[in-house]
């Protein structure tokens, strides 16, 4: 009797330590279990030894810990990153004492894709030899995949792990490769915990024949992100023995995913233009886009893995450039932003040609014409031309005018012929600017000018001089540069063009045949190239003075 007792101690025995040792502790050799997190005064201090591997610092754990105990070593002959960018972890033997290689990163993992490209046979280790891939916190937050039999050599050889461990949250399965590369992840999210191990290097087994294993976790066990919660790989004794072949053991890790998000550019320049741009993301997990300008959007605004998201942009019409910063965004990843930079729009000009327009003398309340180009560029809003008083502007010679007109740019330029017209009202001077305004633009002026005069009266007469000869005579207008004289058979009015030119002259009479006396004369005064008129015609030996009027 009290031999099956015995038996069923050591029985009990047995599977307590069986257990425990499926548990990846970082146990000190003090025999604390309770250890919570590595910090600068942990596992080597601030003088730990970081590497450089799969996108990510490293420290190289250092000293006497757990789990085992063991030895670590940081030397780079346990722990290196060779010329093609593999990690090396190697368990290695210096005199009598065995040293084992774990690194961990240097910053906090969160939810996501943790996935490790190995690059050596984990399936022919030692039995008393572990391999491992596995986020830690603390003893009770901690994901695993081991590679180990923990010093069984009929134990298999594959373990997922979601500590603490129990029957719940502990799975074996065997491991058989066909050559050095194997594939295994968790991926770690708040609803469960998928852990899969196929052949090869590929994100996913590209069929069934390439797995080896595959587990859902969905139970209460499953650790909530922390700051505590860091990646680690580690290469390990069980229970400290030596390998009981004796011999060194080499673990290759030829790359890792891990919950990363990253984008390009980081920053976009960008003219005034309206137009768009890709951003592109690499990421294993999902993720979102946000910004935080009103004249730019994103599309799509979610995603997952890889993609492009294509940012769309206003045109600025302002003087000033402005920035935009787009935010991607996953669980547990830091964000990335792209700051997005507008050029602004050159500064609005208007021009004008010419500056000046001098109508002269005009006779009052009736109106002439001229004209300037009004030109422009990079406006943003319409351009405003105001006229001063006794002046009123249209875009048509024979159009209607107006006090105030606008011109509508197109695509920011303006091209447009403005004229006007002057009215005067009163025998006054008039003078004053016509304007021309737009938003953000230097306003330009026309300056304008004209003199307003009473209506002029040409007074004809005819005196015989001799020798068949008689002198058309007429009065002097101020201002008059020449004189048109016109003759004609009949009356006719003032503005027919059955008018037959006879002369210009800059005097004030015309000498004729005393034959052509009783035919019908018309004048024009030119003043400042605008017309005045009068005629005269001869009947029954009287003379008619007949006040003509502008043409």
């Amino acid at each position: 009797m009290k031999d099956i007792r015995l038996i069923l101690l050591m029985a009990a025995l047995c599977l307590v330590v069986s257990i425990s040792q499926a548990q990846n502790y970082n146990v000190p050799v003090t025999g604390n279990i309770d250890e919570k997190q590595i910090s600068s005064n942990q596992e080597g201090g601030s003088g730990r030894r970081i590497i450089s591997f799969a996108g990510r610092d490293w420290y190289v754990k250092s000293g006497a810990w757990g789990p085992g105990p063991n030895q670590w070593s940081d030397s780079t002959s346990s722990v290196w990153v060779d010329a093609n960018g593999n990690l090396h972890l190697k368990i290695r033997r210096e005199g009598s004492t065995w040293y084992c290689a774990e690194v961990y990163t240097t910053t906090p993992t969160q939810y996501g894709m943790h996935r490790f490209y190995l690059a050596s046979r984990v399936d022919l280790l030692d039995k008393n030899v572990v391999a491992a891939p596995f986020i830690y916190a603390n003893d009770e937050q901690e994901v695993d995949i081991e590679f180990a039999k923990w010093g069984y050599e009929d134990n298999q050889i594959g373990n997922y792990t979601v500590q603490p461990s129990d029957s719940d949250s502990h799975v074996t399965f065997d491991v058989s490769l066909n050559g050095d590369y194997s594939t295994h992840y968790f991926d770690w999210q708040p609803d469960g915990i998928l852990f899969n191990s196929f052949h090869g290097h590929y994100p996913e087994p590209p069929n069934s024949a390439y797995l080896i294993n595959e587990w859902l976790y969905t139970g209460d066990k499953n650790p909530l992100p922390s700051t505590d919660m860091h990646i680690h790989i580690n290469l390990w004794l069980s229970q400290g023995r030596p390998p009981s072949d004796g011999q060194e053991v080499e673990l290759i890790i030829s790359d890792i995913d891990y919950p990363s998000l990253s984008i390009t550019p980081a920053s976009q320049l960008v003219p005034c233009t309206s137009g768009e741009f890709p951003i592109t993301v690499t990421s294993i997990t999902s993720w979102t886009v946000s910004d935080d300008a009103s004249w730019l959007s994103c599309s799509p605004e979610s995603g997952s893995n890889n993609g492009e998201v294509t940012v769309s942009y206003e045109a600025n019409t302002t003087t000033s450039s402005r920035t935009a910063i787009i935010t991607f965004a996953c669980n547990g990843v830091p964000d990335k932003t792209c700051t997005v930079t507008q050029a602004a729009a050159p500064t609005p000009e208007i021009y004008v040609s010419p500056s000046s327009l001098d109508f002269g003398s005009q006779i009052i309340d009736t109106g002439a014409s001229l004209n300037y180009n009004l030109t422009g560029s990079y406006l943003s809003s319409d351009v405003v031309v105001t006229a001063p008083a006794g002046f009123a502007v249209s875009t048509l010679q024979d159009g209607t005018y107006f006090p105030t007109l606008t011109v509508t740019p197109s695509g920011g330029n303006v091209s447009q012929t403005i004229w006007v017209k002057f009215t005067p009202t009163q025998a006054v001077s008039y003078a004053g600017n016509v304007s021309n305004v737009s938003s953000g633009a230097t306003t330009v002026d026309v300056a304008v000018s004209g003199t307003g005069m009473e209506l002029a009266e040409i007074q004809l007469e005819i005196e015989y001089v001799d020798n068949g000869l008689c002198r058309l005579n007429w009065n002097e207008i101020p201002g008059a540069t020449s004189y048109l004289v016109y003759s004609a058979d009949e009356p006719l009015p003032y503005d027919s063009p059955a008018w037959t030119q006879i002369a210009q002259t800059a005097n004030q009479y015309l000498v004729i045949q005393a034959s052509d006396a009783r035919k019908f004369f018309y004048v024009q005064a030119v003043v400042d190239s605008a017309p005045w008129c009068g005629k005269l015609y001869h009947s029954r030996g009287e003379l008619y003075h007949i006040k003509i009027r502008f043409r």
